[in-house]
């Protein structure tokens, strides 16, 4: 069976959702993400601001930088986003495909073939 670019689209945001809802802390904490050199931590106690969980030991600060930014939340909102475009290009262009170079399909690529599992 064809996997169809809409069908691409939704995998993807599945994926990214699943995996950045299991690594978000509990209800009620701060969720953030932040780099420190090269150590990347989320969350952080409200009395103290001191981090809560350890996330990464990056390469570099640059490394680490890049790894907080892309954090659970932004996660979600890219998830939401390729399910939006599935659900619009689904309703424009039933049938018709989605064009290789188009970003959404271009992430939820990266999403569907890159690392993690």
């Amino acid at each position: 069976m064809t996997t169809s670019p809409a069908d691409e689209l939704r995998t993807a945001a599945e994926r990214l959702r699943t995996t950045a809802t299991a690594v978000q802390s509990a209800p009620g904490i701060d969720n953030a993400w932040a780099a420190d050199g090269t150590t990347v931590t989320q969350g952080a106690y409200p009395d103290t601001g001191e981090p809560i969980y350890p996330v990464a030991d990056a390469a570099s600060p640059q490394c680490a930088a890049h790894i907080a930014l892309m954090d659970p939340a932004l996660g979600l909102l890219v998830a939401d986003w390729l399910e939006r475009e599935a659900a619009r290009r689904h309703a424009l262009d039933v049938g018709q495909p989605i064009p290789d170079g188009e970003p959404a399909l271009a992430v939820a690529r990266q999403i569907n073939t890159g690392g993690g599992s």
